[in-house]
């Protein structure tokens, strides 16, 4: 899972980014036309990785971003559609601002991973090195030195 991190970020943050600038570039109904557009995609994506994630074995990680993601973008589609264009321009901001947090989220759990690894390698090769200089001392203690 080494790029889902950050992909689920750029994805998270393009969509987040394009949907604020779409409320205050574009007319109402522009911009929740796009909302309705965007959040569809990025509802497929969210769920791709809470796929790719449960693929791994991973519980805690990509797969609960993925659903955060596709839960927010779901609330996206269904707000365009129920709500008038003056309201639900707001929504899809809301919504963008939602999917820049999620990618800063998406960031940090990226970091906390890569991390948790190198500690983990670290003690792997910590463990490692204490077990071949504890057989390096019995076979170098007084019995050995009988033969």
């Amino acid at each position: 899972m080494g790029l889902a991190y950050p992909l689920l970020a750029l994805v998270n943050l393009i969509a987040g980014g394009f949907l604020i600038a779409a409320v205050f570039g574009f007319s109402d109904e522009t911009a929740t036309e796009l909302g309705f557009a965007v959040s569809i995609g990025v509802v497929v994506f969210g769920l791709a990785m809470v796929w790719a994630g449960r693929e791994e074995g991973e519980v805690a990680g990509i797969t609960a971003l993925g659903l955060a993601t596709a839960i927010l973008a779901g609330w996206t589609v269904i707000a365009t559609s129920v709500y008038d264009a003056s309201t639900a321009q707001w929504l899809v901001f809301a919504s963008g601002a939602g999917h820049v947090v999620l990618s800063v989220a998406g960031l940090i759990g990226d970091l906390v991973a890569r991390e948790a690894e190198v500690r983990a390698q670290a003690r792997r090769r910590a463990s490692a090195n204490r077990r071949r200089r504890a057989a390096r001392t019995r076979s170098s203690g007084p019995a050995a030195r009988k033969r």
